[in-house]
């Protein structure tokens, strides 16, 4: 495409499907006379949008590798492992989330972090989608890295933990569920549930069983832990020598960047 002319319309075309009346939401972070403010202002901000409804496009997507190994020109590695809990039958309880502080901020820190050597580690829960992962970053090591994944069965398995120390993990939980916010993140956080369908009551309903969460339930966990470790898919991103020498762990093992 080389006419000016036609970059414009383009553009203009991905205007009018973006900014346009249709499914439009307004979100407001104020008090009434903020509110007021924008109220006043929105019949001149409707006049220049369009009001054209558009049919929703149907997208395929090929399946990606299950494994896959991505070459970039480094010495350290990018080392991940994920799966969808709940098409493993997984349904979510709050527990879950005093499980992810106990893997991400002991387990994983000691294991990866600590006797690894990566500049860090943690795991990532999606609630609505139910996509889980085990992340590290800038990490020397890949092989023990995945082992140590795939081991966190056997330590939530063995975790032999006082009432004291049970009870500080629950206050670490709920204290990063509900840590104080400005005005701003709490109007994201609103609109973000708001457009997710979460409700305040679903909100209140983690929070009390977080409260309520016994050791015995975050051991609950084992069986969908070995799960993952069998059934998880692997991408690690990182030194063409340590992928190539563990070949074995990926279907796929390419370069990112390709003349």
């Amino acid at each position: 495409m080389s006419s000016p002319d036609e970059v414009l319309a383009d553009l203009q075309t991905i205007r009018d499907h973006i900014f346009s009346r249709q499914g439009m939401h307004i979100h407001v972070t104020g008090g009434r006379d903020e509110l007021a403010a924008v109220q006043a202002a929105m019949p001149a901000v409707l006049d220049v949008l369009g009001d054209t409804r558009y049919e929703p496009e149907t997208y395929s997507f090929e399946p990606l590798p299950r494994n896959e190994g991505l070459i970039i020109p480094s010495k350290i590695q990018y080392v991940g492992k994920g799966a969808n809990l709940y098409d493993a039958g997984y349904q979510y309880h709050g527990s879950f989330e005093l499980l992810d502080l106990l893997l991400s901020r002991d387990y994983l820190w000691n294991t990866v972090r600590v006797q690894g050597n990566a500049y860090g580690a943690f795991l990532s829960f999606a609630v609505l989608s139910g996509n889980f992962c085990c992340l590290s970053y800038r990490d020397p090591k890949m092989s023990e890295t995945l082992e140590a994944y795939d081991r966190m069965a056997d330590y939530i398995a063995g975790l032999d933990l006082g009432q004291a120390d049970f009870e500080r993990f629950v206050i670490g939980t709920m204290g990063g569920m509900d840590s104080p916010r400005t005005p701003d993140a709490k109007g994201s956080i609103a609109l973000h549930n708001y457009l997710s369908n979460v409700t305040a009551e679903e909100l209140q309903q983690r929070r009390e069983q977080v409260l309520d969460c016994t050791l015995q339930q975050v051991k609950d966990h084992v069986d969908l832990l070995r799960q993952f470790a069998a059934t998880g898919s692997v991408c690690v991103v990182g030194s063409e020598d340590v992928l190539r020498q563990a070949s074995d762990c990926f279907d796929v093992v390419r370069p990112v960047f390709s003349d």
